[in-house]
């Protein structure tokens, strides 16, 4: 009698586990694609000029400023692997970023983007030992580069 009903305890036991499973399965694989996705706003994303109407690098002159769903590039500093902004006051999104200059190892540090009135966008780079946390100052390309 206990034989059956033992057996019959395990077997509710091992679907309950198999239900836990499942659920933390589904759970995962709907979560992690939406953290993968993780991305700079589309009104961040493009092209920007920090003297327009340039809107191409020329060293001394123009720096171009261009900003990907999960990257950022501008003269010699390349920014990747953007996480999940979180939102600062005054409209600033705050990113963790793997970022290097030249020829420089990436180097763990923050990257905050905001915008400004009318075409503006600022930069700011938090963290990093070849740079002082300054805000950079880009302008929205009118054209095509």
């Amino acid at each position: 009698m206990c034989l059956a009903m033992c057996f019959a305890e395990r077997t509710t036991e091992t679907k309950r586990a198999r239900r836990r499973i499942a659920f933390a399965a589904f759970a995962i694989t709907t979560t992690l694609p939406a953290i993968a996705m993780a991305q700079v706003p589309k009104e961040m994303q493009g092209d920007w000029s920090s003297a327009p109407p340039r809107c191409e690098q020329v060293d001394g002159e123009a720096d171009l400023l261009t900003v990907n769903k999960s990257s950022l590039s501008f003269y010699e500093i390349g920014c990747e692997k953007l996480s999940t902004p979180t939102s600062e006051p005054a409209g600033i999104k705050r990113f963790e970023a793997m970022c290097f200059k030249g020829g420089s190892p990436e180097t763990k540090g923050w990257v905050e983007l905001s915008r400004g009135n009318g075409d503006a966008i600022y930069v700011k780079l938090i963290g990093f030992p070849w740079t002082a946390p300054s805000v950079e100052t880009f302008h929205r390309c009118t054209r095509p580069k």
